[in-house]
This record gives structure tokens, sequence and C-alpha cells, in this order.
């Protein structure tokens, strides 16, 4: 298990959230990602560090994976996007400049 801070991506999500209790259960730190504020608060509660943003923002990126010694990334399905390539670049694109900011030693994605 790395000792550093474990950043997931859609930790609200169906398998970000089944990773970040499972890490949590194994003594992880880890810093949840959503866009949901109210919907992190479950995470919180059981030892997570929580942050609240939008995958699409390299900025909020770097700020999710400041102090991080590893990732998971996943890229949220949005079926109601008009092009749906070009969303999926421009969340790719975003994820890439945080971890590329924050120097990020480990990254795991998932497709999805």
């Amino acid at each position: 298990m790395a000792k550093g801070i474990i950043v997931v991506t859609g930790a609200t999500g169906h398998i970000g959230r089944a990773l970040t209790e499972t890490l949590l259960s194994k003594g992880a730190k880890i810093r949840a990602v959503a866009r949901d504020a109210a919907k992190l608060k479950g995470l919180a509660d059981k030892g997570a560090e929580t942050l609240s943003a939008d995958l699409s923002d390299a900025a909020a990126m770097g700020r999710a994976f400041a102090g991080a010694e590893a990732a998971f990334l996943l890229i949220p399905p949005n079926i109601g996007a008009q092009d749906l390539r070009a969303y999926q670049n421009q969340i790719a694109r975003a994820l890439v400049e945080g971890l590329k900011a924050a120097d990020v030693k480990y990254a795991v994605h998932l497709s999805s």
C-alpha cells in the first residue's frame, strides 16, 4: 500500500466508491474527488479527505493531485454530450495536466 495520498476521481460513483472504501479499510490516505460535495460527505465520515471539483478543470485537478503519490482516474460517462469524444478528450487533458503539475508518480486509468 502506498504511504502517500491516493487520489480517487469519481469517488462517489459505483467503482470509485467501492475503491475508496476498500482503500480506507486498509489504512490508505485517500483524497476523494467528485462533483457533488454532498455525496462526498459519507466518504469524509469514513476518513477520506474530500474535494468537490470539475474534472474538466485542469487547475482544479492540479489542486486535487497536489501532494499525491498515486491516482485512480476514471472519465465518467456523459451520454448527453453532443460530442462524446470531445468531452472525453477535454477531461483527459485536464487530468493529464493536473497529474503533471502535481508530479504524481503512479496513475491507474479505467476506461468506462
